[in-house]
């Protein structure tokens, strides 16, 4: 009996750093997200793909490869309230405007879930959802570098628990109550002071939740038959 890649989803996870204001915790939840993962994926139930400093270029290419297998999006880095930015190829970051990545990703019929953790980022996932967009998480906050990777980390946690995507989303939000983050904006131009931890759900209550498969796809042997 073996496991078969074909078909696996996969959770794509994509960071970018900015060499200026370096977010301290982007490589941590990078990790962090690896290792909640990594039980799921040694499961066969998902795959994960990480870029680390990922380009603009890496994540259209990573879609066009991964031809209708990506279901989660997951961006981690600084964001306004209409780009998110990306490595470029100097190392600099360069912002892509939501409304040339909105058309691309509205194009990936598969996708499930397009999570934004990054600052300011409520008015780009309407306008993901506007352009076809099952489900987007963002926020329209300050949010604190460390907060954010908590917020993930649980998140996670609860999607690899079996929660589908809006249970996961509560949860998360009412387990970082427990224990806020305080630090650096993911933003540009945004100070520590007056940091909101709120990340919105749209739709708030999904038509067709999605949640990672309870067992792993798997191909069996044909049994051969005595004539």
């Amino acid at each position: 009996m073996t496991h078969s890649n074909s078909r696996r989803p996969i959770i794509l996870l994509a960071f970018a750093n900015d060499d200026g204001r370096s977010l301290r915790q982007l490589d941590e939840e990078q990790r962090a997200l690896r290792r909640i993962l990594d039980p799921v994926r040694k499961e066969g139930k998902c795959e994960v793909l990480i870029l680390p400093a990922a380009t603009a270029k890496d994540v259209v290419e990573t879609f066009l490869k991964y031809q209708h297998r990506i279901r989660v999006f997951h961006y981690g880095g600084h964001s306004d309230t209409d780009a998110i930015f990306f490595k470029n190829t100097d190392q600099t970051q360069r912002g892509t405007k939501a409304e040339n990545l909105k058309q691309f990703l509205a194009l990936q019929q598969d996708l499930e879930l397009i999570f934004l953790n990054s600052c300011l980022s409520l008015p780009q996932a309407r306008q993901y959802q506007t352009a076809g967009a099952k489900v987007v998480l963002a926020t329209g906050e300050k949010i604190g570098d460390q907060t954010a990777r908590k917020f993930a980390g649980l998140f996670y946690t609860a999607l690899v628990g079996g929660a589908d995507i809006r249970e996961a989303f509560e949860q998360a939000e009412a387990g970082l109550k427990v224990s806020p983050g305080n630090d650096p904006a993911r933003g540009f131009g945004l100070e520590k002071e007056e940091q909101k931890t709120s990340w919105q759900l749209f739709p708030e209550k999904p038509i067709s939740p999605w949640r990672l498969p309870l067992l792993a796809r798997q191909l069996t042997r044909i049994p051969t038959i005595d004539m």
